[in-house]
C-alpha cells in the first residue's frame, strides 16, 4: 500500500473516530450547554466530518490504484475543508468568538474542490 494510501486511511479514520465522539458528546455532555440552534449547527459539523472522513477513505483506495496528483489534491482539500468547516462550528459552538464564523465557507468551498478533483481524475482515469 501506498504511503499516502496509508496516511490518508489514518487520517480520516481519525476523522471518523472523532466525529463519533464529537457527535455523542454534542448529544450527551453538552445537551444542556449548547443552544438548540448551536445544536443544529454541532450536528451539521459533526454530519459532514462524518461524510468527507469516507470520501478521504474512497480517494485513498483509489489512490493506490490510480496514484494521480489531483487524487492527492483532493484528499487534502477534504482534510482541510473538515478542519476549517467543522473545526469552525465547534470552535463558535463551545463559545469561540463569532468573528472566525467567516472561515467555515471556505472549508466548504475546499470540500466542493476535493469533490470537483475527484470526478476529474475518475473522468480522465484512463482503463
Amino acid at each position: 500500500m501506498r504511503k499516502t494510501t496509508v496516511l490518508f486511511i489514518s487520517l480520516a479514520s481519525l476523522l471518523l473516530l472523532t466525529g463519533t465522539i464529537l457527535g455523542a458528546l454534542g448529544s450527551h455532555a453538552l445537551a444542556d450547554i449548547l443552544t438548540p440552534k448551536k445544536t443544529t449547527s454541532w450536528e451539521l459539523a459533526v454530519q459532514y466530518q462524518l461524510v468527507h472522513g469516507l470520501g478521504i477513505i474512497i480517494i485513498a483506495m483509489l489512490y493506490d490504484r490510480w496514484p494521480r496528483p489531483l487524487l492527492r489534491w483532493a484528499g487534502v482539500c477534504m482534510l482541510v475543508g473538515t478542519l476549517l468547516f467543522s473545526g469552525t462550528i465547534y470552535a463558535t459552538a463551545l463559545g469561540a468568538p463569532a468573528v472566525l464564523s467567516p472561515i467555515a465557507p471556505f472549508g466548504g468551498l475546499s470540500f466542493m474542490l476535493g469533490w470537483l478533483l475527484l470526478a476529474i481524475t475518475t473522468l480522465t482515469q484512463r482503463r
